[in-house]
């Protein structure tokens, strides 16, 4: 399992990877994400056992709210 840290406020969890995407929610600096894959810009993760897209610049390996 391999997580990821959002990196930005209000950044948009979406339903697609693309802009276009529904946006099912946003989120906030340092939640804990589950990465399960990369498709192009987007890497698809889970927030909370719903499954969507974050544009990838908005992630990082590292928790920075704690560092």
């Amino acid at each position: 399992v391999v997580y990821a840290y959002v990196k930005g406020s209000e950044v948009r969890f979406r339903s697609a990877p693309s802009l276009e995407g529904h946006i099912i929610d946003t989120l906030n600096n340092g939640q804990q994400v589950q990465v399960l894959g990369i498709t192009g810009e987007w890497t698809h993760v889970s927030v909370q056992d719903q499954k969507g897209y974050i544009f990838s610049q908005y992630l990082t390996s590292e928790d920075e709210k704690n560092s």
